[in-house]
């Protein structure tokens, strides 16, 4: 986001679409980042709502960071300049950490 505010021309993704750009930042950080802690909170505090909620958001997560991680891989076996393995592994690991989480709720 700091780049994105003091740089956006250096950023390949705003570049070429700053309009999805910014409406992905929105959507997470005005929505899913909200919704993600109000219902940690609730499950914490063993809300009656809150385990609906999760499998919700717990599913979303798993199948986002299942595509991110897909899409990565791809990008780095094809050799793609934006490419980055940390990236494909770090996904890799959160598609583990969340489908763990999904499975004990």
């Amino acid at each position: 986001m700091i780049v994105a505010w003091r740089d956006p021309a250096s950023l390949t993704e705003y570049a070429s679409s700053p309009t999805p750009f910014w409406l992905v930042k929105l959507m997470d950080l005005g929505i899913v980042v909200p919704a993600a802690i109000a219902t940690g909170v609730g499950l914490w505090r063993n809300a009656d709502w809150a385990p609906r909620a999760g499998y919700v958001l717990l599913t979303a997560y798993t199948a986002l960071a299942v595509a991110v991680a897909s899409m990565a891989l791809v990008m780095v076996a094809k050799h793609d300049p934006d490419a980055s393995s940390g990236l494909a592994a770090g996904f890799g690991l959160f598609t583990l950490v969340f489908a763990v989480l999904l499975v004990r709720l």
